[in-house]
């Protein structure tokens, strides 16, 4: 799940205004941003697959599910815990004039 938030943030910035202003042109970065989404789309789809070794193929998938929704209940979690934690600029900045 990493790698797609890392590539839809590529994206983000791909075909956004900006895009292009740095070393490499737009249409690098578009390509990038979307090659990188698929293959990581893939490879998550791929994941679910079970193999022949699975004799429940049921009970595979629920484990499989169970634990996602474990880990990105976590990680939502966190981002909520830590996103009321602001930095407060104005201490900072009025600190430092004398």
């Amino acid at each position: 799940m990493a790698y797609f938030y890392v590539y839809a943030s590529l994206a983000r910035i791909a075909f956004g205004e900006t895009s292009g202003e740095g070393r490499y042109k737009p249409w690098q970065i578009r390509f990038a941003a979307v090659s990188g989404l698929c293959a990581t789309a893939l490879g998550i789809v791929v994941a679910f697959v079970p193999s022949r070794q699975v004799e429940s193929v049921w009970r595979f998938e629920i484990k499989m599910f169970v634990s996602c929704a474990a880990f990105l209940a976590a990680a939502a979690a966190l981002f909520k815990y830590y996103s009321r934690h602001k930095i407060r600029t104005d201490v900072i900045t009025a600190g430092a004039q004398f």
